[in-house]
């Protein structure tokens, strides 16, 4: 098992450079209504030195295909990390690929894709997810955990096995 971690809602050139100096693999930007909402070319400017290897990350939440389009446009992700019912109604260009996102509680299809982001009930809300339902989902997919995680939880989460890649 090894771990993956992504930190999201970066706003600024210091916390990309902090995030990046800590050893993420990921770097995540706020594209939904949040506190840490970010537009879309500022974003860009933000990666413009992100070392290889690093993953760019847009996080939207039921986004209309101009906005995916902007981004796409703008930022050039390779993840795209959205509800998962969005991937419905909306295409991804280029190399990006769905993070579809599952909430605790939430219905899932018979069929799970091939990685996902499980999280709280409510997104941004920091509140930690259903942890045996995680488990439950990990047996059968590669799974992000989100929500929550802090110093103090996030090994106990590595030691069940949620987070991995």
């Amino acid at each position: 098992m090894s771990a993956l971690v992504k930190i999201c809602g970066l706003t600024s050139p210091e916390a990309v450079e902090a995030a990046v100096e800590a050893g993420a693999d990921a770097v995540g930007f706020v594209f939904a209504d949040s506190v840490r909402r970010i537009a879309p070319a500022s974003a860009a400017a933000l990666v413009t030195e992100l070392p290889p290897g690093v993953v760019r990350v847009a996080v939207m939440r039921h986004p209309s295909q101009e906005e995916v389009d902007e981004v796409m446009d703008h930022l050039q992700p390779e993840f795209l990390q959205t509800d998962a019912e969005d991937f419905e109604r909306i295409r991804l260009n280029g190399p990006c690929r769905p993070l579809p996102v599952f909430r605790a509680g939430g219905a899932r299809p018979d069929r799970l894709p091939a990685l996902l982001l499980f999280e709280g009930p409510l997104s941004g809300s920091g509140k930690v997810a259903d942890w045996s339902e995680a488990r439950a989902i990990a047996a059968e997919t590669r799974l992000i955990l989100a929500g929550g995680l802090r110093l103090d939880n996030v090994a106990a989460a590595m030691r069940l096995s949620l987070i991995h890649i």
